[in-house]
């Protein structure tokens, strides 16, 4: 190509000396002056004889509208890029517009699963504390009545303990009383009697003593053992309980969160099915202008490439 270029430009430094030997033919010989010579007549008439001169003469104006259509070409270009640009542009907008639509749509839904779960979870823990209320004073009423009956089972064998002293210790100091009554006794006898009957007395309430000792050492025993089994057996009940609590709370933690999946799900098909309508919307309601643009690009860059094909030909022309 440059060689082709330079040899146009030779061909016409030769047009232009030769054109200038030739005026000075003319005014040398006094066919004409310089004054009366119109230089680009004569340079007319060279070209005009001269194939060569014609043709270089035609690629340069070719040249010249090869510059201003490649010009034209990419300010059209530039004018469609802007045009799909801002079009594009214009449908982001929109798209977000929904997209944030839908987000706000599934933040609202999430929201109001966080309150019902809340308020599911409070009303179940409320429920647990009722129930633990209701089975603790249940239990507390069983094991007081399971002390009550233990007592006096105790009580009533104490009675009959003292009962059985009283048959035991009866007849003798009955017998100590009547001969104290009956007999005439001398100071010390008398003395001796009453301390028999003091002593059996005192007996009597030590062995009582001695087995109210027994049996409230037992009661507490006793006592001590039923609180420790009440307390076992009402921990395991809380703890069933609470873990049924828990399970009901993870299963609805669980099933709000599917809902919030499934919910999602949903929101994103209808999201792409309204934004895929948005842009079809916007492209047809710009497709007309972007239409023209395209064909007149198209048409420029035809007539551009048309040029070059023609430039290209003359410059093989020139160069045979």
């Amino acid at each position: 190509m440059l060689k082709g270029i330079f040899r146009i430009l030779t061909v016409v430094a030769v047009i232009l000396g030769i054109a200038g030997l030739g005026l000075f033919y003319l005014v040398s010989s006094g066919t004409a002056s310089p004054e009366s010579v119109n230089i680009r007549t004569v340079l007319d008439n060279y070209l005009t004889d001269n194939p060569a001169g014609q043709l270089s003469e035609e690629i340069s104006l070719k040249r010249e509208n090869l510059r201003n259509q490649l010009a034209r070409l990419r300010n059209q270009e530039k004018l469609l890029n802007n045009k799909k640009a801002a079009l594009e542009l214009i449908v982001e907008e929109e798209l977000a517009e929904i997209r944030g639509k839908y987000e706000e749509e599934i933040l609202d839904f999430k929201k109001e699963l966080e309150v019902s779960f809340e308020n599911f979870r409070e009303e179940k823990r409320q429920e647990y504390q009722e129930k633990i209320l209701v089975k603790k004073e249940s239990y507390e009423q069983r094991l007081d009545e399971l002390i009550e009956g233990y007592k006096d089972k105790k009580r009533q064998e104490l009675a009959d303990y003292q009962q059985q002293l009283l048959d035991n210790y009866h007849k003798e100091t009955l017998n100590y009383r009547l001969k104290l009554l009956a007999l005439e006794l001398s100071e010390e006898e008398e003395r001796a009697y009453k301390d028999k009957i003091t002593g059996l007395e005192q007996s009597q309430e030590e062995a009582v003593k001695a087995k109210e000792d027994q049996m409230n050492e037992s009661l507490q025993e006793e006592t001590s053992r039923l609180r420790q089994e009440f307390d076992e057996d009402f921990l395991e009940l809380q703890e069933k309980m609470e873990q049924e609590m828990k399970r009901e709370i993870n299963s609805k933690l669980l099933s709000n969160e599917q809902a919030l999946e499934g919910f999602i799900a949903e929101q994103e098909v209808l999201l792409n099915e309204e934004m895929v309508q948005r842009r079809r919307e916007l492209s047809e309601r710009s497709k007309e202008e972007i239409v023209l643009l395209e064909n007149l690009v198209r048409e420029i860059r035809n007539d551009y490439l048309t040029l070059q094909s023609q430039i290209a030909k003359l410059e093989k022309e020139v160069i045979k």
